[in-house]
């Protein structure tokens, strides 16, 4: 546990900015931490980067040196928050011996205890939804975890998270829930690592 919080600490500070085009000409620069400001023309210009979509970018492969068990990960947990104190954080891998793919949600805000069987609800950007239902038992860790394939099934949830991206995700607590809406980079950035994990 005390591994998680302090890598949930370490992905906090990894944050970018995105520009936008207003239909005037003019821009904002949305921060990551909730706030903008107008760039003008005394500011230097913002150079939005492009999401890796290559697969040696976004996974990685090793092997457990206990289990021998290899498995095939994200390079790093994705986390999505408005203000850097609630948010999602997601972490998903694959253990290539079993096949099953594991995506693993980690909540900050709303309560941090969730109950077997969950939710998790995700609005995507065409405007087609679905509903996981978490197979952790309860936790007041606040981790909510979903397995796919082999006996788990949830096949058809699995194709959408890998072709579509997430414009909203909605974790359900014993209280209440955390929901985060997906930046655009993000959802993209998600989309093709989970469909890089099904594939390897």
């Amino acid at each position: 546990m005390k591994y998680s919080w302090l890598l949930l600490v370490l992905v906090f500070s990894v944050f970018s900015d995105e520009v936008v085009g207003r239909a005037d000409g003019s821009k904002v620069i949305l921060k990551d931490n909730g706030t903008w400001i107008m760039e003008t023309s005394e500011d230097p210009p913002v150079v939005s980067e492009p999401v890796s979509t290559a697969c040696e970018v976004l996974i990685c492969d090793s092997i457990d040196a206990v289990t021998g068990t290899r498995i095939v990960s994200g390079k790093a947990p994705i986390i999505v928050s408005s203000d850097n104190k609630k948010g999602i954080v997601l972490i998903f891998f694959k253990s290539v011996d079993s096949k099953s793919m594991i995506l693993a949600t980690k909540v900050v805000g709303a309560s941090s205890c969730i109950d077997a069987e969950s939710k998790i609800n995700i609005l995507y950007e065409d405007g087609s939804r679905d509903e996981l239902i978490t197979d952790g038992k309860f936790n007041c860790e606040g981790s909510a975890t979903v397995y796919f394939c082999g006996v788990f099934g949830k096949e058809q949830s699995l194709d959408g998270l890998c072709t579509k991206r997430i414009k909203t995700m909605r974790v359900w607590t014993m209280k209440s829930y955390v929901q985060e809406d997906f930046s655009q980079k993000i959802s993209t950035k998600i989309m093709h690592t989970f469909r890089c994990i099904r594939d390897f």
